[in-house]
């Protein structure tokens, strides 16, 4: 069974959106938080089924979360989550500057 790792930045991002989100709904920020922990661990077994961004970073790949992208690296029996972002973001502000 793979493994999903959260970096520094992508635990940050998690924290801030779900702090935002339970201001309003705290059982809303508790199941986005779940779901993502949870896709998060079945990409890992099949990393390449992820969106490829690699026009943002090589090798960079993500999934959707509601309106989230949680993105990452594959690697080998696992993914390393690098941000998890909101779709409606300037990806390429954040990625390429």
């Amino acid at each position: 069974m793979s493994r999903s790792f959260f970096a520094v930045q992508a635990k940050q991002d998690l924290k801030d959106i779900t702090n935002r989100i339970a201001r309003e709904n705290p059982a809303a920020a508790k199941r986005l938080l779940a779901e993502v922990k949870r896709k998060a661990k079945a990409i890992a077994d099949f990393p390449e089924m992820g969106h490829s961004y690699t026009y943002l970073l090589p090798s960079l790949r993500g999934f959707f979360v509601g309106d989230y992208i949680v993105f990452y690296f594959p690697q080998p029996n696992s993914i390393q989550v690098i941000r998890v972002l909101s779709g409606y973001r300037d990806l390429e502000a954040v990625f390429l500057n």
